[in-house]
C-alpha cells in the first residue's frame, strides 16, 4: 500500500512483482495442505499513479478483485442488486471456516453449499 503513495512507479512495479510472488507460493502451500485462501484488497492505487501530467498517490475507488482459491472452490454468490463489498469479507472467511456467521455481518460471498456447481 505504501509505495504507491510515493508516486515511483518502478518501486510500485517492484513491490507487485513481490506480492505476486508471494501469493504464488501462498497458493501452492495452501493447495498443499487442502486450505482455501480468500485474496482482496480494501482500495486501490497503483493501477492509476499518473493523473494527466501528474502523480496520483490517493487510494482509487477502482473495484479491487477478490479471488477464493481452492482445491473445492464454491462459487461466489451476491444476492439479487447487491454487489460484493469488502464488508462482506469478514462472514466469507467465517463461511469458508464453516464458522457461524454473526447475524449483524452482511452476508458471505458465496454459495450456499447446496448450490456448489
Amino acid at each position: 500500500d505504501m509505495v504507491g503513495h510515493t508516486g515511483d512507479w518502478a518501486a510500485a512495479l517492484e513491490a507487485a512483482r513481490a506480492v505476486d510472488d508471494a501469493l504464488e507460493t501462498l497458493e501452492r502451500r495452501v493447495l498443499e495442505a487442502d486450505g482455501a485462501m480468500l485474496v482482496t484488497a480494501d482500495h486501490g492505487n497503483i493501477e492509476t499513479m499518473t493523473a494527466g501530467e501528474g502523480v496520483h498517490t490517493a487510494h482509487t475507488a477502482v473495484p479491487v478483485p477478490c479471488m477464493l482459491v481452492a482445491r473445492q472452490p464454491r462459487a461466489f454468490a451476491a444476492e439479487e442488486g447487491q454487489k460484493p463489498a469488502i464488508t462482506r469479507v469478514a462472514a466469507t472467511v467465517l463461511d469458508l471456516m464453516g464458522l457461524p456467521v454473526p447475524e449483524a455481518y452482511e452476508p458471505s460471498l458465496l454459495a450456499p453449499v447446496a448450490a456448489r456447481v
